[in-house]
């Protein structure tokens, strides 16, 4: 499988990983992490808003939810 860089983002860093988002997301302890969209998987614990298309953050950042995984982050975050 294709490997391509992903850039994590935590709290104060940013780290470049060489990873694909589907083996990344299978590192990670799924009742933390979701995928909402082909580029971006976010903590659960960081939801501050859901809206239709996107996800706002606790710290501002929003995020759009991509409509592959709509009705999966309608299902955990609801």
């Amino acid at each position: 499988m294709l490997s391509c860089f992903v850039v994590i983002h935590t709290e104060t860093d940013k780290i470049m990983a060489l990873e694909n988002m589907k083996d990344l997301l299978a590192q990670l302890p799924a009742h933390q992490f979701v995928r909402i969209h082909r580029s971006y998987i976010i903590p659960i614990n960081s939801v501050a808003v859901i809206e239709p298309h996107q996800i706002r953050l606790d710290k501002g950042t929003t995020v759009p939810v991509g409509e592959t995984y709509r009705k999966t982050v309608h299902d955990l975050l609801t």
